[in-house]
């Protein structure tokens, strides 16, 4: 019964189409190596994309409306640099995979409930994506890629891109999942530990809950 009723949440969860197009990932080894001399933590060399500590999310937010309506709502001042874009809190995991070991609720919707059921029944997970426009700047953490895993299943289930760094525990961001849509809030790392990461979302449509992160070895 509880297979059955993963596998109908996975169904619903994955139904639709996401708003963004995933990049394919970088060799992250590689890049590091080729720009080990050029690349620098928390330098203030240009990175694409970047105006004033902003990313510009043109699929869904070209002229950065959205964001800045976000920053506003949570109380986020954006740094009008590229120091928390070169090191945060994310960084040592590029290229990373964690799953979700539980999620708390602290503002129940229907959209976090039911990822709180998923986490439950199925093997949810994030990975940490680094730079992929042009592959400038590997150690730059643009986005990060859901899956969710039922058996032999897998299957890609959203994607959150970050737009600004308050600080360097705390993103604004923009993720599209196929059932819920475009949403918009913040993401902040309130612990961490080499293996494991504590994030506290707050968004428009999920609502308020943390995800408690386990490295995969």
């Amino acid at each position: 019964m509880m297979k059955l009723l993963a596998a109908l949440l996975v169904c619903i969860y994955t139904s639709g189409t996401s708003a963004f197009k995933v990049e394919p990932l970088i060799n992250i080894d590689a890049s590091l190596k080729a720009n080990t001399t050029s690349l620098k933590m928390g330098s203030s060399d240009d990175i694409p994309g970047i105006v004033n500590g902003w990313a510009t999310i043109s699929d869904v937010d070209p002229n950065g409306i959205e964001a800045k309506k976000t920053a506003d709502k949570y109380n986020v001042t954006v740094k009008p640099d590229n120091t928390y874009w070169l090191k945060n809190a994310y960084t040592p995991f590029i290229g990373k995979k964690f799953i979700i070991e539980k999620v708390e609720i602290q503002k129940r919707t229907i959209y976090n409930t039911l990822i709180q059921l998923l986490v439950r029944t199925t093997s949810i997970r994030w990975q940490v994506l680094s730079d992929t426009q042009g592959n400038e700047n590997p150690t730059v953490v643009r986005s990060m890629i859901e899956t969710a895993s039922l058996l032999s299943f897998t299957r890609e289930t959203g994607i959150a891109k970050m737009v600004g760094w308050g600080s360097d525990k705390v993103a604004i961001v923009t993720d599209s999942k196929p059932i819920f849509g475009q949403d918009w809030g913040i993401l902040e790392v309130v612990d961490s530990s080499d293996t494991e990461l504590v994030i506290e979302v707050d968004q428009e449509k999920k609502g308020k809950f943390k995800m408690f992160w386990k490295l995969e070895e």
